[in-house]
């Protein structure tokens, strides 16, 4: 049994035991001020810390693999005329997907026109993987990666004639803060930005063949 007593800036407790009977200890409270203390400051930082690194923490990347190179004279003086994109058979992926990823496509492409060559885009998307953001919200970078992978054929605008082909394989990461603005949307975005960085010679490996998909 314990029991407690306060009198006159002083603590004094006494405890029972079966052996020695009554032990009192006195403490004064200038000696309690003095005993070390939880550091709640401390760990209040630590924890904002870890939830900002939460948050926070993203990995992104954007991979164009050539297999069939554009003739460098047509690849000097490109623009784009058309693009079209669909879904491949049994990827999963909203029925909007290919309008959007034309839009941003031949928004992208209108910066980079150089010439008067036209050429037309036939996209395919290949697997399409995203994370919903209640998702991200509760698992952070643990709940995996979107993934938005596109295979492209470069077209001769005047013929039909294929002059190109490449796949952009995007992925990101956002981590939890992918919990707060539109991740699909985003990877569209950047995706399309490879699919115009591949047609005008940005590609992670020339010649290459890229991964397979599981």
């Amino acid at each position: 049994m314990y029991r407690g007593q306060r009198v006159a800036g002083f603590t004094a407790s006494t405890t029972f035991t079966a052996n020695s009977g009554a032990n009192t200890n006195i403490t004064s409270e200038r000696d309690m001020k003095s005993m070390p203390s939880y550091d709640k400051t401390g760990a209040t930082k630590r924890a904002l810390l870890f939830l900002a690194g939460y948050a926070f923490l993203a990995a992104c990347s954007t991979q164009i693999y050539t297999q069939q190179e554009i003739p460098t004279a047509t690849r000097q003086s490109m623009v784009v005329k058309e693009a079209t994109a669909e879904v491949a058979k049994d990827v999963l992926a909203p029925p909007d997907i290919g309008s959007k990823l034309v839009k941003a496509v031949l928004t992208a492409a209108s910066d980079r026109a150089n010439g008067s060559m036209p050429v037309n885009l036939k996209m395919t998307v290949v697997r399409y993987e995203m994370v919903s953001g209640e998702m991200r919200l509760f698992t952070g970078m643990f709940g995996g990666s979107n993934k938005l992978y596109v295979a492209v054929d470069v077209l001769d605008g005047r013929n039909e004639t294929v002059i190109g082909h490449y796949d952009v394989l995007r992925e990101a990461n956002p981590s939890g803060y992918g919990a707060f603005y539109d991740q699909a949307q985003a990877t569209i975005d950047a995706a399309a930005a490879g699919v115009v960085d591949g047609l005008y010679g940005t590609a992670t490996a020339s010649g290459a063949t890229a991964p397979k998909q599981p």
